[in-house]
């Protein structure tokens, strides 16, 4: 069985993957038409998912090219990064969690999944008021997204409450 991150194994689950969203463009396509609702506007819909669509596979084949042969080396993990995002201070160490969905603004039906999304610092030590969003999955680049985002007391039961999460629009 091949390593998890090898490149061949990427590869295929980019393919795999591209299959299944376009499946899915399909399939919401086919079940418009069922509803009788077929006109100018599912025509534009499906089109513009079928060019992002083709846009986020055609960047993603880029970066599986530029990581070079498959025998020499595993493809580098995708990241992105946000800009930096202030927030209030406080006056203790706090972990950054997704509180809420992430979702695509404009297509409210397109939400990143949380374990695509990590914090650059993971942990804002007292005081300190900027992160950055890191985004794992080349599938939801390109796109603004409205998302929350939880701050939790870095040690259970220490001095100062939780504070209360935060509503953020990013670009990514």
């Amino acid at each position: 069985m091949p390593d998890k991150d090898s490149p061949v194994v990427h590869a295929t689950n980019a393919a795999h993957h591209y299959l299944g969203q376009l499946n899915t463009i399909v399939e919401k396509a086919a079940r418009t038409d069922e509803r009788g609702v077929w006109g100018i506007d599912p025509w534009i819909t499906i089109i513009h998912d079928l060019i992002d669509l083709q846009i986020r596979t055609a960047a993603n084949g880029v970066a599986l090219g530029l990581a070079g042969p498959w025998w020499r080396r595993p493809v580098e993990r995708f990241h992105a990064l946000s800009e930096e995002i202030t927030i209030a201070a406080a006056p203790y160490e706090r972990v950054l969690t997704v509180a809420g969905p992430f979702r695509r603004i404009g297509r409210e039906d397109e939400c990143i999944p949380d374990r695509a999304i990590e914090f650059e610092p993971a942990t804002l030590r007292a005081g300190e008021t900027t992160f950055r969003i890191k985004l794992t999955d080349a599938d939801y680049i390109g796109a603004n997204y409205l998302g929350t985002v939880g701050f939790r007391h870095r040690e259970p039961g220490g001095r100062g409450a939780d504070r209360p999460p935060v509503t953020i629009e990013v670009g990514l």
